[in-house]
């Protein structure tokens, strides 16, 4: 018998959650099922509404603005089922096992069907944009129920797959406003969050105690310095994509001018995951940090410039 730091465990079962420190139960529960604070990822949709330019037609931006309530609802939809597969290792984890599921305040089954209607209900906001809308949605539901259902256990593809659902994403945004996708916008995406994916899975690799290998098992395929090598990778890539987008897209090449401020949030995220130890959660990481945020904003007002000047 050994000693974990949730309490004991033998014959390799996982401990049940500890009495206190839960969620709280009832309505406060079943939102953090749903996690909304993660509804900031689909800011992607609108991705395509902002770089073609149709943010300056009303229907454009009614069909954005659906586009991303439509996956808020299927995001929450994968949170619930993915909670419910990962319910036993969460417990291993310092923070993920407060979460409804693992902790015990929302029962497994309840889960799922919540997260069938939240499925549901996205579907149907999709169908109402279109079939070719409709088709992104549940690809979408269909990727990441191959991520829950065994990829994520997959070093590097997990993380490969993660950055496909955000593809997907900017790609329903395309979708959405009728323009043609265009496959530097879908690069500078997946290069993008793929870095991002990165950088957790070198925190979970330096981050999370010996003892939570369960949790890690992923993480450890690799050594913290080969981690650090693909995101240094990735990071390259994602600028070049990203340069070569701004340099030839339909506005000129004035784009260019918000290149320094990719260049200081990728760095920065960098800073923030390997020497302020926040890559567990990236998403928490950069809204919670104001230069990341200040950076962010000043990026948005001179591209917004360039779109309606140019």
């Amino acid at each position: 018998m050994g000693v974990h730091p949730l309490g004991p465990v033998t014959g390799g079962q996982v401990p049940e959650p500890p009495p206190h420190g839960v969620p709280s139960r009832g309505a406060a529960a079943w939102l953090a099922l749903a996690r909304p604070l993660q509804w900031t990822k689909n800011v992607f949709v609108l991705a395509g509404l902002v770089f073609s330019r149709q943010f300056v037609h009303p229907a454009s931006l009614l069909r954005a603005g659906l586009a991303v309530a439509a996956f808020c609802l299927l995001s929450s939809a994968v949170y619930c089922l993915n909670d419910v597969v990962d319910r036993r290792r969460d417990r291993l984890h310092p923070s993920k096992r407060l979460r409804p599921v693992a902790s015990g305040a929302v029962a497994a089954p309840a889960a799922l069907a919540l997260g069938a209607l939240l499925a549901l209900a996205g579907l149907a906001v999709s169908a109402v944009l279109g079939r070719s809308l409709l088709a992104v949605a549940a690809a979408y539901l269909a990727l990441n129920g191959a991520y829950s259902a065994g990829i994520k256990h997959v070093p590097l593809w997990d993380a490969l797959t993660v950055a496909g659902g955000f593809v997907l994403r900017a790609l329903a945004g395309t979708v959405a406003v009728a323009v043609p996708p265009s496959p530097w916008l879908l690069a500078c995406t997946y290069l993008l969050t793929l870095y991002m994916s990165l950088g957790k899975r070198w925190s979970d690799a330096v981050d999370l105690a010996p003892e939570q290998a369960a949790y890690r098992r992923p993480a450890l395929a690799y050594a913290p310095a080969q981690w650090h090598l693909f995101m240094e990778v990735t990071m390259s890539a994602a600028l070049i994509a990203y340069a070569l987008y701004a340099a030839q897209g339909t506005y000129g090449p004035w784009m260019l001018v918000t290149l320094p401020f990719v260049i200081y949030g990728l760095f920065r995220y960098q800073h923030l995951v390997q020497t302020r130890g926040l890559g567990g959660s990236p998403d928490t990481a950069v809204l919670r940090d104001r230069a990341f945020l200040l950076n962010g904003a000043a990026f948005g007002a001179v591209a917004m410039a360039v779109l309606l000047l140019s």
